[in-house]
Parts: structure tokens; sequence; C-alpha cells
């Protein structure tokens, strides 16, 4: 939306309300986790297959609350890619359609191929950052949804250690997505990689 309204969103979007809004889906996003970390305690807890008594975690009404968390997890994730699918394809179309006007229109030729070029780098970038989002999310989703159509799949389910070790994958490949960003930005966006030499003095 920024890059085909510039001028409208910058106006709409300060920087005080993305502040707001972020601070609002970092609250959200942690009183969504409340209900199912407040059910869980350490207590002492006896495994059979080791035939001891050891500090584990004990979960209160663990199976109902477990399977919300899980499916309200899994919901707002699909619910997330969808949203930055449609958005990508509209940014995409618009980007092209802009391209295409530019051409027909009066404008100088150099200029026009200019920013022709400039657009392309732009879809490029867009679609990059949300592929390589899209790739790194999925996992976490697909597992969320496996938990709550079985619920052996968890912490306290017959295969407790698949499920740590792909939830570890998952969490590697969110992390994954974070540290990526920042490399695409620095070779794709020429006014980015500007102002991030300038502020480490490189």
């Amino acid at each position: 939306m920024v890059v085909v309204q510039g001028k409208k969103i910058q106006k709409i979007i300060t920087v005080k309300r993305t502040t707001s809004i972020l601070a609002f889906i970092y609250i959200l996003t942690l009183l969504s986790w409340v209900p199912l970390y407040s059910s869980s305690y350490l207590d002492w807890k006896f495994f059979p297959d080791r035939n001891q008594t050891l500090i584990g975690l004990i979960f209160i009404n663990k199976e109902q609350l477990f399977t919300a968390v899980c499916f309200i997890n899994a919901f707002f994730g699909v619910l997330s890619l969808l949203v930055i699918v449609i958005f990508t394809t509209i940014l995409i179309c618009q980007l092209k359609a802009k391209s295409e006007w530019r051409k027909s229109a009066n404008v100088q030729k150099d200029k026009a191929e200019s920013m022709s070029n400039r657009d392309k780098s732009t879809v490029v970038m867009v679609v990059l950052i949300s592929v390589i989002l899209i790739i790194c999310y999925t996992p976490s989703i697909i597992i969320s949804l496996v938990t709550y159509c079985y619920t052996e799949f968890s912490v306290e389910g017959t295969y407790f250690f698949l499920y740590q070790i792909v939830w570890s994958g998952a969490f590697v490949l969110e992390n994954l997505n974070s540290s990526v960003n920042i490399l695409l930005y620095l070779k794709m966006s020429s006014k980015y990689k500007a102002i991030f030499k300038n502020l480490f003095f490189l």
C-alpha cells in the first residue's frame, strides 16, 4: 500500500499509530498464551517409562484448553498467510498497472524505463519477503493443526519427543525469517543500505 499510494498512507499510518498497533499485537499475542501457561505448574510427577518420580509439568484442564489454544494459533496463522498472499497479489497487480500506465503516458522514455526497473525490483523484493515469510511460518501452523486434530501429538501426549523436535525446527525457521529480511533489504534496497551504513558508521 505504501508503495502504491505513498502520500495517502503516510498521512494515515503515523509513527504513533504504528507503535500503538504493534504494542496491541504484542499484548494480544501474549494474552492468547496466558490461559495455557496459567494452567500448568511444576510438581512431582511419575514417569512410567523411567519408573521414576521427577519434577515435571502438571496441567489443569489440559485437553480442552490446549486444543483451544492450538486452534486459535492455527486459525490466526492461516488467516495471516492468506492476508499476506492477497495483499502481495494486489500490490504486484497495482505496480504492474502503474508501470504500464507510465509507458503509455507522456513520460520521458528514460525516466519511464528507470521507474519501470524500480517497480520490477520492488515487486521482486516484496514477493521474496512474502515467500520467505510463508515458508518459515507454514511449519508452525501445520504443527498447530496436527496438535488440534490429534491430541497425542502434544506436550503430554505419546509423541511428546517428536512434538518437541518439530517445534524446535519451526522456531528456528521463524527466527531465520527475522534474520534473512535484513540481508534481503541490504541487497535490494539502495535507500535502506544507505541508511544502514550511515546508522552503523560503515
